[in-house]
């Protein structure tokens, strides 16, 4: 790397993709069954492509579209044994030099190892990656959502449809679709 680099020798730098057209992160496809393929590949010089299942797009094709977003590199520091106390909790427990993973946990353990001599803090995630959810839906200008299937009393399937807020939100799409195939819906992605 450079000289004066934030990145130490042998370390690449970590980075995402703003997709400014869908307005979130850009998540590759790799979906060559359906014949849906879209990556984003990085060339040294910086200047982006992509690949899709037919086609090779060079950057100057979406200009304004994608966005690089380079990550800091986190810097972790093990802080000395003596440094531990009960308000700090459980600790990721190292020694140095590295030569075997870390004990998680605090000295008060019964199994503990002793020959310990750092720690560092387990953080909480502060953004938790949600799945991708689909729902079925009919209708027009004024839209309804599928909340499920009652059986009527002379026993009929009766399909009941209600407001975003009750409907059933599907994990996977292939289920969501076969269901508005059943229903004749459609399928959105929320």
């Amino acid at each position: 790397m450079n000289k004066g680099s934030k990145y130490k020798s042998g370390q690449r730098p970590t980075f995402r993709i703003w997709d400014n057209e869908k307005n979130d992160w850009f998540e590759p496809t790799y979906e060559g069954w359906d014949g849906k393929i879209e990556e984003l590949l990085l060339s040294p010089t910086g200047d982006l492509a992509m690949r899709t299942f037919t086609d090779f797009k060079r950057e100057s094709i979406f200009p304004e579209r994608f966005e690089i977003v380079l990550d800091e590199p986190q810097k972790v520091r093990a802080k000395l044994a003596k440094h531990w106390h009960e308000d700090v909790g459980d600790c990721l427990w190292w020694n140095f030099p590295v030569e075997e993973p870390p004990y998680c946990g605090t000295p008060l353990d019964e199994h503990f190892p002793k020959y310990k001599t750092h720690f560092t803090t387990i953080d909480m995630p502060n953004e938790i990656e949600q799945p991708k959810r689909w729902v079925v839906m009919q209708g027009g200008s004024e839209a309804w959502y599928l909340q499920g299937f009652r059986n009527s009393l002379d026993g009929d399937i009766v399909k009941q449809w209600c407001s975003y807020e009750g409907c059933i939100k599907f994990t996977d799409r292939k289920k969501a679709e076969a269901v508005a195939t059943f229903v004749d819906g459609s399928v959105e992605e929320v």
